[in-house]
């Protein structure tokens, strides 16, 4: 194989380029597996197979910013059997999303609520370039990559809904069509590739068997068959150039640290609204595929292909699977309005004007830095329009109390949203959020120390 005597920089340099390209599909899928061995809580789930969590999430889950207002579902597909059929039945009008995810971690398909309405309804879930017939009454969704995963999320308002929740996982289903037939399933590394070759020979892998778009393999991809990466018979381990060898070796295990260090650039040069981060593009890097309950619109599309890269590494790191913002969006806060980072040695509070949602809203806290979900005596992790007991203002606002010490008046209890003794950063979620708080039109309140 030609290397086009590559020098060391320039070949650490494309090494890290190919690191940072490649790592929402090494991550992903090293996820994808982990839900195959572990499932939602502890059951292993194989490919199209459901999995429930059973609870709403509390301070005893140690995720990182876990969601209080839905319970999940997910299911791990591999289209190599051949088509699936998935049924989700009818949710009396109870918000939900299916979020359809490829091996590359693109979002190319949603069902639910926003897109196709709260019926039972069955889908017909296809492979690539998938020229059958569907079947009379199915939507087909035709996946980008052989492997991906769907990812329901459920509105839930308390414990009490848990049964509801549960009676409509239960009645959720995939299908495989021809179960006769055996999946492909994912390429396991061979036992003599080192450690610290792991990344990319599980990139050489996963590359060959879940091929990224056209325009990403000619404009992109294509600068890393000088490392190897492209070879679809031979390991890394083979490598003719042991320069290229020991730079890939140096480069694998610091590329998590290098992509942090993106985060952090990116963060400190982020623009934000009274202390709100509000990415509303973090995960528009999807630009070729866009199935039903997608959007193919300019507006949701990061046209450079160079940035819609890195921003998909990011959003790889900092919040895998995360929704586009026309069916979510999470904006977080770590500053009052004095610019001084939040503690919970103080008290503060926040109005929101009534927000711009057609579906539901909420406030959650998190500690810092795990961003775990607060210990706290009435066992309220987050505080949002579907919070039962709360009183708004004459106007129609809503005044939150953020503080570790219960308020003394009976509006700051009924309003209280409690903290962890020390920093903390909340997150508002708005589900399927109005045109106002796309366009900035509604600005986001500051968070006022008292």
């Amino acid at each position: 194989m030609n290397y086009n005597n590559l020098d060391q920089d320039s070949t650490r340099e494309l090494a890290e380029k190919a690191y940072v390209y490649g790592f929402p599909l090494v991550f992903g899928i090293q996820q994808i597996k982990r839900y195959l061995i572990q499932g939602m809580e502890g059951t292993p789930a194989p490919f199209n197979t459901l999995s429930h969590a059973s609870h709403l999430a509390n301070d005893k889950d140690t995720f990182v910013s876990v969601n209080n207002d839905t319970l999940y579902s997910w299911v791990g597909i591999d289209l190599s059997v051949g088509p699936l059929i998935l049924h989700v039945p009818n949710t009396d009008n109870r918000y939900y999303v299916g979020q359809f995810v490829d091996a590359w971690s693109n979002n190319f398909a949603y069902i639910g609520q926003r897109s196709t309405g709260c019926e039972a309804q069955d889908f017909y879930l296809v492979p690539p370039n998938y020229q059958g017939n569907v079947p009379e009454n199915m939507i087909k969704i035709e996946f980008p990559t052989t492997v991906g995963i769907i990812i329901f999320r459920w509105a839930i308002s308390g414990i009490e809904e848990l049964p509801i929740i549960k009676e409509l996982q239960a009645g959720t289903s995939i299908t495989v069509e021809q179960p006769e037939n055996k999946g492909q399933g994912l390429p396991e590394i061979s036992e003599d590739v080192p450690e610290a070759l792991h990344f990319f020979e599980s990139m050489r892998l996963y590359i060959n068997q879940f091929p990224s778009s056209v325009a990403d393999q000619v404009k992109i991809e294509s600068q890393f068959e000088r490392l190897g990466l492209l070879d679809k018979d031979t390991s890394l381990v083979n490598l003719a150039d042991q320069d290229v060898l020991s730079t890939l070796e140096a480069v694998g295990p610091a590329g998590v640290s290098l992509i942090q260090q993106m985060i952090q650039e990116k963060n400190a040069d982020a623009s934000n609204v009274n202390g709100w981060d509000v990415s509303l593009h973090m995960f528009d890097y999807n630009e070729c595929y866009f199935e039903v309950g997608a959007i193919n619109e300019p507006r949701w599309i990061i046209r450079k292909r160079s940035e819609a890269i890195v921003q998909r590494a990011l959003a790889a790191m900092s919040g895998l699977w995360g929704n586009n913002s026309y069916e979510a969006i999470y904006p977080t806060i770590w500053n009052d309005s004095d610019q001084q980072p939040l503690d919970g040695q103080h008290s503060y509070t926040v109005t929101f004007k009534p927000v711009p949602t057609n579906g539901f809203w909420s406030l959650t806290m998190y500690d810092v830095p795990e961003f775990y979900l607060v210990n706290n005596p009435i066992n309220r992790y987050s505080l949002g329009d579907r919070t039962k007991g709360i009183i708004y203002n004459d106007d129609g606002s809503l005044t939150i109390t953020l503080s570790h010490t219960q308020p003394e008046t009976d509006i700051g209890k009924a309003n209280w949203l409690p903290t962890p003794p020390g920093k903390f950063r909340p997150m508002l979620r708005v589900y399927q959020p109005k045109e106002e708080l796309l366009s900035g039109d509604y600005q986001l309140p500051a968070i006022q120390k008292e």
